[in-house]
């Protein structure tokens, strides 16, 4: 199975590095950890039990003009070592001027290969569609907007991705975010893109009035033919409480938000939220808004079939 795995990757590698001009649109998570499934499949392998998980960004908050929202289900397979999910997820720009609809499906797989380490793969199949309502455009001079055209347009994408993770304490992942294929690849002036990402898990010493305490920096680098981005920092885990500070620049260290975390957990469920405050120059009114995020998953556990038998009648003679 791992040889199966390894050869899907190299295979999509060298698709990815075909002369194509798309892929699907990017959206940014400022809480990537948490969403990790929507930038590389394989870590999906690494969650248990089954996952439900919902997500919402407002880029400019005060304003309807960039709102993404997306929802999420991930089985995990136990000893199998595999998870299967699937994604849905809607990006609105301009109050519905330009939207853009992705359904994907994914698979990931999960092997040891050294005593302390183990690696897992996975693979992505996405159907996106493209919308425009240019035609809904309004102007001030209140000229007619009939020279703009409504579009829509679909096709097919891919996404494939390796993790590593040491003795459940260090994940390194590298995932490739491949050409999206048919009507969809003439219309937009979308880019191909590799993502890098690092994390762990440190147990600090001692705890805090009793509660255990982990420090769990990350390191999260997304490279475009355009443009690289940096999302790094760290977040404090203290059982049912969770902070954390993150920064996105690129690699010129030009800082573009300071990104604020805050979480909780209640029984099976988690949310967390995310405050981006602008470090650009750009001085618009709207750029000089803070965005919003909202993640919410929750965790439902199951046992598999049930090995309990049921009474035994004794044999007559």
């Amino acid at each position: 199975m791992k040889h199966g795995c390894v050869k899907i990757l190299f295979f999509l590698v060298a698709v990815w590095f075909r002369p194509l001009t798309l892929t699907a649109q990017n959206i940014n998570y400022s809480n990537w950890v948490e969403n990790s499934i929507n930038r590389n499949p394989a870590t999906a392998a690494n969650w248990s039990d089954i996952n439900l998980m919902g997500y919402y960004r407002n880029q400019w908050p005060g304003t309807s003009d960039f709102v993404s929202y997306s929802a999420s289900a991930l089985v995990s397979f136990g000893r199998t070592g595999s998870a299967a999910g699937f994604t849905a997820i809607r990006d609105v720009q301009g109050s519905g001027l330009i939207a853009y609809t992705m359904l994907s499906a994914l698979y990931s797989y999960r092997f040891p290969f050294a005593r302390y380490w183990q690696a897992s793969c996975g693979l992505q199949v996405s159907y996106s569609a493209y919308t425009t309502q240019f035609s809904n455009l309004t102007f001030e001079n209140n000229n007619s907007s009939a020279s703009f055209s409504n579009e829509s347009r679909m096709g097919f994408g891919f996404a494939s991705g390796i993790e590593l993770s040491f003795n459940n304490q260090a994940w390194y992942g590298l995932s490739f975010q491949n050409p999206v294929t048919g009507d969809l690849a003439t219309t937009l002036p979308g880019e191909r893109a590799i993502d890098i990402h690092y994390r762990s898990r440190i147990r600090l010493a001692g705890s805090f009035q009793g509660i255990p305490t982990r420090l769990e920096p990350s390191l999260y680098l997304q490279w475009r033919p355009s443009a690289t981005v940096m999302l790094s920092g760290t977040r404090f885990d203290m059982n049912k409480i969770l902070a954390g500070l993150y920064f996105r620049n690129n690699l010129r260290l030009q800082f573009d938000a300071a990104i604020i975390l805050l979480g909780t957990r209640f029984g099976n469920s988690t949310v967390f939220y995310c405050y981006d405050i602008n470090l650009s120059n750009a001085g618009s009114q709207f750029t000089s808004l803070a965005a919003h995020e909202v993640t919410f998953s929750y965790r439902l556990k199951y046992n598999g079939k049930s090995k309990k038998k049921g009474a035994i009648k004794c044999p007559k003679f």
